[in-house]
C-alpha cells in the first residue's frame, strides 16, 4: 500500500466493552477506542474479535450488522463496535395458576424459573392460564396482557399474574 502523505485523514474507531477490532491491512488493531491515520480512499475490512464470554452485538456509525465491516476512509468517517456478554439471565415468576413458556429452550414454569439466553436477541414469553384462571397482566420486564418480547439487552426478570375467572 502506498502512503499518500498529502491525503492523510484521521479514522476513529470506538470500541465498547470487551473485544478488539483489526483491519485486513497492517496498522489497525484496537482493543479500546482509538484513532489512526490513513490515506483518503483507503478501503478497510474490519473484523471484530470478542473477548472470552462476550460477542459482537453490533457495528455502528459507518457500519452495520454483525459480520465484518467494510468502510472507505473519508473525511468524518468513523466506526463503532459494541460488544456485550454472550448471554444474560432471564428470570420468570408466576403468580396464580398458569404457566409461561419461552420462544427459546429454558423457560417453562411455574412457579419460578430462569435461564441464560443469548444477549441482544429478543425472547418471547407466552402466558397460558390453567383451567378456571385467566391471564391478567405482566410485571417487571414485561408489560401488558399478551405475549411479551424481552430484548435481552441486560439481565431481566418478569412476572406473569393469573387470576381466577
Amino acid at each position: 500500500m502506498v502512503v499518500q502523505l498529502d491525503r492523510q485523514l484521521p479514522f476513529a474507531l470506538a470500541v465498547s466493552r470487551s473485544g478488539s477490532v483489526t483491519a485486513d491491512v497492517p496498522g489497525l488493531r484496537c482493543s479500546q477506542s482509538c484513532t489512526t491515520t490513513w490515506s483518503a480512499g483507503t478501503a478497510l475490512e474490519l473484523s471484530a474479535t470478542p473477548a472470552t464470554g462476550t460477542k459482537l452485538v453490533s457495528w455502528g456509525a459507518s457500519c452495520s450488522g454483525r459480520s465484518t465491516c467494510k468502510v472507505v476512509v473519508e473525511p468524518g468517517r468513523t466506526v463503532a463496535a459494541a460488544f456485550a456478554p454472550a448471554t444474560y439471565r432471564l428470570t420468570v415468576g408466576v403468580t396464580g395458576r398458569g404457566s409461561v413458556r419461552s420462544s427459546r429452550p429454558g423457560i417453562a414454569c411455574p412457579p419460578r424459573c430462569s435461564s441464560l439466553v443469548p444477549s441482544y436477541e429478543a425472547t418471547r414469553l407466552t402466558p397460558a392460564p390453567a383451567k378456571g384462571w385467566r391471564f391478567k397482566q405482566w410485571s417487571g420486564a414485561c408489560r401488558g396482557k399478551g405475549i411479551c418480547s424481552v430484548p435481552m439487552t441486560s439481565g431481566a426478570s418478569a412476572r406473569a399474574v393469573f387470576v381466577r375467572t
